[in-house]
């Protein structure tokens, strides 16, 4: 339909990826740069990332399977990459993908099933949030290594190996990923999922800001609500030459993705999403109802 739409070449590859949850975005922006590594100088990558609600929408009326319908809203984004640095405004330095779905509570906790009446409807397990944390340890463990200060990684390493060798009976350390980002990106899945990682994390609310924001002005967007927030950090004037991002995306499978990217050329203009409500927020959100 793109391709069609605005008369792109009929040479292009076209990769469609389908059916991957809300961290498909980031799933895609890790193929995306894998394929431009392989490719010749000056070449271009298109990631469109969008939830479009209809084949889900539930008609019946079990409670934990209407919650989609109230959360889930449309959305979408488009994100343009290249092989030249020439006008980018971020640099992608690392793709983590995380996979938990040799668990069946895991590959349970977020599926598409009939109900008793027979309607179909997306299904969301009374586990979700524990197994969204133990999926972010995952991602932790292999996105850690990468990008944390030395102190942090030796003490983190040192922490894994006595796990390691007490079973698992420790209580892990959990690294300061403050000293190693200045903005975070943490899916905006909803309000349980945004309070378990920044508990998790130890983060500010300053640093769920952009996700909190997002989820109240545009509900679960699914895989593009990560470009919602980081396009709020923009739109708010934060973001400087030289900050780092981490996005984390969470979906069924169940997944736990995360890209961390580098600015190299601040936003000149706010983003059409939020550019003519952008001065209202933050706004206060009640934590409880």
């Amino acid at each position: 339909m793109i391709m069609r739409r605005y008369k792109l070449r009929d040479n292009i590859c076209n990769v469609q990826l389908s059916g991957m949850g809300c961290s498909a975005g980031l799933i895609a922006m890790g193929l995306a740069k894998d394929l431009l590594q392989n490719s010749p100088s000056s070449a271009h990558a298109l990631v469109v990332s969008t939830e479009i609600l209809t084949g889900t929408y539930y008609t019946g009326r079990k409670r934990e399977m209407q919650l989609t319908n109230m959360l889930i809203r449309m959305g979408g984004s488009a994100v343009l990459l290249s092989t030249s640095s020439d006008k980018a405004r971020f640099e992608v330095a690392n793709v983590v993908r995380n996979c938990t779905s040799s668990q069946d509570s895991a590959y349970r906790c977020v599926s598409y099933e009939e109900d008793d009446e027979g309607i179909l409807g997306l299904n969301l397990s009374k586990d979700l949030v524990d197994v969204a944390g133990k999926a972010l340890g995952a991602n932790i463990t292999t996105v850690g290594p990468l990008i944390l200060p030395l102190s942090v990684k030796i003490a983190f390493l040192l922490s894994f190996i006595s796990r390691k060798v007490l079973s698992g009976t420790m209580k892990p350390y959990v690294p300061d990923f403050r000293k190693a980002f200045e903005h975070m990106c943490v899916h905006a899945g909803g309000r349980a999922v945004i309070d378990a990682v920044q508990r998790s994390l130890g983060l500010l609310d300053e640093h769920v800001e952009p996700s909190r924001m997002t989820l109240h002005k545009f509900g679960n967007t699914s895989s593009s609500s990560v470009w919602y927030e980081l396009a709020y950090s923009e739109a708010k004037g934060r973001m400087r030459k030289g900050d780092r991002v981490w996005m984390i995306g969470f979906g069924s499978g169940y997944k736990c993705n995360s890209a961390v990217l580098k600015c190299t050329q601040p936003a000149k203009s706010a983003d059409k999403a939020w550019q003519d409500c952008i001065n209202r927020y933050p706004i206060d959100v009640p934590k409880e109802v």
